[in-house]
This record gives C-alpha cells, sequence and structure tokens, in this order.
C-alpha cells in the first residue's frame, strides 16, 4: 500500500498527459472536461490496487488498464468511435512503450554505476531509486506527448474510419506484446548470461534486451503510423488536385463561352435595336436572358483582375447567398503577380470552401458572414478570408484543431488546406490561422518577386 501511494504523483501526472493529448485531437463536452483525468487516474490506481490485494497477474492488469482507458475515452469524447479507439491505442503504446523503454534505461544505468562506481558486487534496484525512476519515466512520456501534440495533427484527421482502424491495431498490437514481455520478466523469463556470470550479469542483460526491444517496437510503431498517415495524405491530395483541374478546365470553358459572347456582341446590338424598333417585348425579354445565360454575365459582380479568380469567386457567392450567408469581397490581384491560375484556383477554392463549410456548421444563419480581402502589399500578395464560427478557445491549439478537424465531409476533410499549405510552401510564403469567439480568420502572404519552389 505504501508504495501505491509513494506512485500516486506518477499517476497524476500520466492522466494530466493524457488529458492534455486526448483534448488536443478530440472534442469534449464543457461539462465532461474532468471526467477524463480523474478516471484515468482511478484507473491506474484501482487496477494497481487490485493487483496487490489479489496477485492479479501483470498481463491481466495491464490489458485491463488499456481496455477500461479504451472505454474511457469512448464515452468522454464526442467523435466519431474509431478515432477515440485510434487515441486510444496511441496513449496506451506511448505509455506502455515510452515507459519501459525509459524505465530499462535507467535501471541499467544505475546498475552499472553502483557496480562500477560504488563497488557493489551484485547491486539490486529498490525504494528509493526504483520511485526515481518511476517518476523520470512519467518525465519522459509526458516529453513524448509533447513531441507528439505537434505531429500527429494530421494522423487525426481525414473521417476514415477504416483508416483510423487500420493505424490502430499494429500500435494495439505492439502494446499487447510488450506487455507480455513484461509479464515474462516478472515470472523469471530474463535474458541470462547462462548462469556463469551472476545476478548481476542477468540484471544487466535483461534490461539491455527489454530497453532495445522496447526502443525497437517505438521506432517500428512511429514509423508505421506516420508512414500510412503520409500515404493516405498523398493519396487524399492527389484525388483533389486532380478535382482542381477538372473544375479548372471547366472555369476555362466558362470563359471561352463567355469571350464568344463579347465578341459577337456587335452583332447582338443589332438584333436587339431590331426588336426595340419593332417594339417586339417578350422576344426582347428573351434574347436578352439567353445572352446572360450564355456569357454568365452575372459573375462580374466580384472583379479581381484574374479571370479565374473572378469563376471562382462568382461560384462560391451563389452558394453563400443561397444559404443566407452575407459576402464581402474586395480582391485586386497586381498585373506582376506571378502566382500561376492554377495555384490560385487551389488557393482562392479551398479557402472559400473552408468558409462555406464552416458556417453551414451554424445553426443561427443571421449573422454568418464570409469577408475576403486581398490586393498587393509591397512586394507581396495578401489574402485574409475571415468568417464566423463557433470557437469557445481563441489559442493557438485551437486553431490547429479548426484548421485540421471541422471541415464537413468525409472525402475532402481537412485535405484543403493542406493544399493550401503547400501552394504557400511552393512560393515561399507564409499564413496564419487567428480565432475568436465568434469567427476565423485565415492570412496568406505570399512574395512574388522571387522564384517560386517547384
Amino acid at each position: 500500500m505504501s508504495e501505491l501511494i509513494f506512485l500516486m504523483p506518477w499517476y497524476l501526472g500520466c492522466a494530466w498527459v493524457a488529458d492534455r493529448f486526448c483534448k488536443k485531437f478530440l472534442r469534449i463536452a464543457p461539462r465532461r472536461k474532468f471526467v477524463f483525468p480523474a478516471g484515468a487516474f482511478i484507473i491506474w490506481m484501482v487496477v494497481d490496487l487490485v493487483r496487490e490485494l489479489f496477485s492479479l497477474p501483470y498481463i491481466v492488469a495491464a490489458l485491463m488498464i488499456h481496455i477500461l482507458l479504451a472505454v474511457l475515452i469512448i464515452e468522454s469524447f464526442q467523435e466519431i468511435w474509431e478515432k477515440k479507439v485510434l487515441a486510444a491505442a496511441v496513449l496506451s503504446a506511448s505509455v506502455t512503450l515510452m515507459g519501459n523503454f525509459c524505465v530499462s534505461l535507467c535501471s541499467l544505468l544505475t546498475l552499472i554505476l553502483l557496480h562500477t562506481v560504488l563497488k557493489i558486487p551484485e547491486p539490486f534496484l529498490g525504494g528509493w531509486q526504483d520511485g526515481l525512476i518511476c517518476y523520470i519515466s512519467a518525465a519522459a512520456v509526458a516529453a513524448l506527448f509533447y513531441f507528439l501534440n505537434g505531429r500527429l495533427t494530421e494522423v487525426f484527421t481525414g473521417g476514415d474510419r477504416k483508416r483510423y482502424i487500420i493505424m490502430a491495431v499494429p500500435l494495439l498490437s505492439v502494446t499487447v506484446m510488450m506487455d507480455l514481455v513484461n509479464w515474462g520478466a516478472a515470472h523469471g523469463i530474463l535474458v541470462r548470461s547462462g548462469g556463469n556470470m551472476g545476478i548481476y550479469f542477468d540484471q544487466i542483460f535483461s534490461h539491455g534486451g527489454i530497453c532495445i526491444f522496447s526502443a525497437l517496437a517505438m521506432s517500428a510503431a512511429g514509423a508505421y503510423l506516420l508512414g500510412m498517415n503520409n500515404s493516405y495524405l498523398e493519396q487524399r491530395k492527389s484525388s483533389w488536385y486532380h478535382s482542381q483541374i477538372e473544375a479548372f478546365k471547366m472555369l476555362e470553358g466558362q470563359y471561352r463561352q463567355s469571350e464568344r459572347l463579347r465578341h459577337d456582341m456587335k452583332n447582338h446590338i443589332i438584333a436587339l435595336s431590331g426588336l426595340l424598333h419593332s417594339r417586339d417585348w417578350g422576344k426582347m425579354e428573351q434574347y436578352l436572358a439567353d445572352m446572360s445565360e450564355a456569357g454568365s454575365l452575372g459573375m462580374g459582380e466580384d472583379t479581381t483582375g484574374n479571370r479565374v479568380v473572378d469563376s471562382v469567386l462568382h461560384q462560391k457567392r451563389a452558394v453563400a447567398e443561397k444559404n443566407h450567408i452575407q459576402w464581402e469581397c474586395d480582391v485586386q490581384i497586381p498585373e506582376d503577380c506571378h502566382i500561376n491560375e492554377y495555384d490560385l484556383c487551389v488557393l482562392f477554392g479551398n479557402l472559400v470552401d473552408n468558409a462555406l463549410a464552416e458556417c453551414g456548421r451554424l445553426e443561427d444563419r443571421d449573422h454568418c458572414f464570409i469577408h475576403i480581402r486581398g490586393g498587393k502589399v509591397k512586394q507581396c500578395f495578401l489574402l485574409v478570408v475571415s468568417n464566423c464560427a463557433e470557437i469557445r478557445d481563441s489559442s493557438f491549439a485551437a486553431a490547429e484543431r479548426f484548421s485540421f478537424s471541422k471541415k464537413s465531409g468525409p472525402e475532402h476533410h481537412g485535405i484543403g488546406l493542406l493544399n493550401v499549405r503547400d501552394i504557400v510552401r511552393k512560393y515561399n510564403g507564409e499564413w496564419e490561422i487567428e480565432t475568436g469567439e465568434d469567427r476565423v480568420t485565415i492570412s496568406v502572404l505570399m512574395p512574388f518577386g522571387m522564384p517560386y519552389k517547384t
């Protein structure tokens, strides 16, 4: 019991970092924000207490912790269950693998220090030494979660249920395998020196073996997780780019049609003059309607200086007006801007689509708005898209969650902003996401006086 009390700070620390990790990628209701950390702490404490009182096998206790933590995550957070299973798998794998690696490494180094420096023939670890190693491992686990928080944002996006499960299963398998190794070590199945080198070297070989195994397992799990994610993103981005190309070709066709109408304007004026003199108002009205439909004359409301961007904004404006979203647009693309039309199509299309999707999530449409500003700032092109949004947290973490987690529809969930990021990088630019209580603003700044990246 005293050992359990001694480990309470370790459990509190693990519960805190696990809570920060899960809230980074999963949504939770405000009234339940303390459920998960309290529940995780209780699970670790109670399972260890039961194991100590009833001599529960280590492997059974470890599996109970994994299962109960997964159930707690599924019940506490508001996401699809596959995404919550992936979060539980990453959480269990991180705690188990990093904890074992750090404990084995610290034990190995401590034994070597006691044997070589303090000249203890057959040192054993216990008491304050075990406690110190536990706290060091807790700090290592916290550092690992801090590292993962900045690199797993894209892993938890996409809305692809199958992908989440495919990522989660190998992580859970590696975690259970590590638990089996620990169970074997607890029952005397150790890496031995052959019986001729003493207990000291048996401990060295055992801790060294577990340290190497856990390090390899962590490397394999990380490589698999990030590799699968990169493969998925490349496939989705490729598919999305192809759809953008098709949209671009369609816009080009519309403009060619409009150009033909302008070319024949002289003949149209002659025809309309004839209808005017004959006072044939019905035919004149029909003729004007046909001209407007053929040339998409209504698209001139947002004139940017670039025909592709004009067409994109015309289509997006029609969607906004259909959904009663207030639309304001003031964009002027300078003639010396070297950004090609395809990239402009991707940039404007994805940013405005993201704004439309966020407005579509709101129940109250009375105050929905999309504001678009763009123009030349010194030798750069600055584009700012601002729209209403429901964001409770204005921190940088909230901005990251908005960027990759709130896009509606599993097909293009988060991929649009990844494409925007690629365009910005291509032109050596910068972009920033700012959030407030009722809005989100995405600013893009791209210099057009220097060669862009290929």
